[in-house]
């Protein structure tokens, strides 16, 4: 058993209305319909059980083949029956039925669910692939994207099933294109997954661009191996997939992100142009007025704690007051709300007025890892190495401390320091021993720093 419990892009910006509103639309559906969707499935599964009672009586039945009149009859007032209570039923009417193809219904049928594991269990992916998809597109995109994959995923099933009389129901195909999306947007993003085997269980960390492909190829491989046999849509699993990455590559290689969602969602989520307050306190501060300014923007950033104007301003004006570990505060403020906007660049130059305070105020050990990869690729190696050093020697989640052993020791490996890695590998092998599930990052790292210092006598 594999469960996704949680990913490394869960904090947004906004609230994910349009996913929260699609999750209780399916609920408030689910607990006015199952009722009598209910009943109607126990009236079908009455007549399916009339059928094959009757087959039993008729060994001929495959061949055709009737002892007489009333049977013949018998038999096609039985699947009369079953048409008719099939076509009368809830799911029957407002679910996606491929050999009609009404697509209205296939609109509907994103809002239908068999039972609470299918209701609870599709509403918990969307919640967990879906609200960082909102938040980095945008509420309309991110609309438009759930309801065209749901669509895609019944065009794909009545692709493979034509002249299926079955209707088909539920939201998995619209959530498999926000996973498909969720692929190609954020491939490099490490998912937390929950696993139990026999007896054994845990948790280990996987990227996106392993485990979403090895799920579609899972499809892939029961659609062939079921048929149209399945109670799962397999294939609309595939077509949702599928068209949610071709949707997300299309935004991707068009550059539509950068040109247009971006500005857009950058506008909306900043108070800049639009908080009287914000406006008041760099009038303030130009006028010198810097206590009025700090109450100025008290208000502002009661009503948005990570508007990062608002904290600048703040951190600029306790500087002038002569009181730099207010600053210093501040400014570690305005670097965790960039990095919440994943701004890294702008988290990197706001660490940079944080460490100029020459205050010994130190941000929390997940702000701290987010932030290294932004020193790496500025070439600020040292200072990067020295927060890694900090998170290791922090009393945080070992997780997170695991992590950074595991990049501190990747940079000593990448200058051929072995014996500075093996020191930080070896420190790390305890923190392994509580997390089995990482022990597979470590032991290759182990050998691989072994190799760098050959001569090293290690007692056993």
């Amino acid at each position: 058993m594999l469960i996704p419990l949680t990913h490394e892009q869960m904090t947004v910006q906004r609230l994910p209305w349009i996913t929260i509103l699609i999750i209780i639309a399916n609920v408030y559906v689910f607990l006015i319909t199952h009722p009598q969707a209910q009943r109607e499935e126990e009236r079908l599964y009455g007549v399916m059980e009339e059928l094959h009672e009757f087959a039993a009586r008729n060994p001929g039945l495959a061949d055709e083949h009737f002892s007489n009149e009333e049977s013949l009859a018998e038999y096609q007032g039985l699947v009369a029956r079953l048409q008719e209570v099939n076509q009368d039923r809830l799911f029957g009417r407002h679910g996606f039925v491929p050999s009609r193809q009404e697509w209205l219904d296939g609109l509907s049928s994103l809002f239908l669910h068999g039972g609470w594991m299918h209701l609870l269990g599709n509403m918990y992916l969307l919640w967990l692939c879906g609200c960082c998809i909102e938040d980095i597109w945008g509420r309309p995109v991110y609309a438009v994207l759930y309801a065209t994959s749901g669509l895609a995923a019944c065009l794909a099933h009545a692709a493979a099933f034509p002249d299926s009389q079955a209707p088909l129901v539920g939201a998995s195909g619209a959530i498999a294109g926000l996973m498909g999306a969720f692929l190609v947007r954020l491939h490099a993003t490490r998912i937390r997954f929950f696993y139990m085997y026999w007896i054994h269980w845990g948790t280990f960390y996987a990227p996106a661009w392993v485990m979403l492909p090895l799920w579609l190829l899972s499809q892939f491989f029961y659609a062939f191996m079921y048929g149209e046999g399945s109670p799962v849509a397999f294939w609309a699993h595939v077509g949702g997939f599928l068209f949610g990455a071709v949707a997300a590559l299309f935004i991707k290689l068009t550059l539509l992100e950068e040109a247009f969602l971006a500005p857009s969602i950058e506008q909306k989520t900043t108070l800049f142009a639009q908080s009287p307050q914000v406006n008041s306190a760099l009038r303030h501060i130009d006028g010198g007025h810097y206590q009025e300014a700090l109450r100025s923007l008290q208000g502002a950033l009661g009503h948005n704690p990570d508007d990062v104007d608002a904290l600048d301003l703040a951190a600029r004006a306790h500087l002038a007051l002569g009181n730099g570990r207010a600053a210093a505060e501040t400014y570690a403020r305005k670097v965790r709300s960039h990095l919440k906007r994943r701004e890294r660049d702008l988290a990197m130059d706001a660490y940079a007025e944080l460490q100029a305070t020459g205050q010994d105020v130190s941000l929390a050990a997940r702000d701290l890892l987010a932030l290294a990869p932004a020193l790496i690729e500025a070439g600020q190696l040292g200072e990067a190495m020295a927060i890694y050093e900090r998170v290791i020697d922090s009393p945080d989640d070992p997780a997170i401390r695991l992590r950074a052993s595991l990049a501190l020791a990747d940079l000593y490996l990448a200058d051929r320091q072995g014996q500075r890695a093996l020191a930080v590998l070896d420190a790390a092998v305890p923190l392994a021993d509580t997390l089995p599930e990482w022990k597979e990052h470590l032991e290759p790292r182990i050998e691989a720093a072994k190799t760098l210092v050959p001569a090293v006598v290690r007692p056993v």
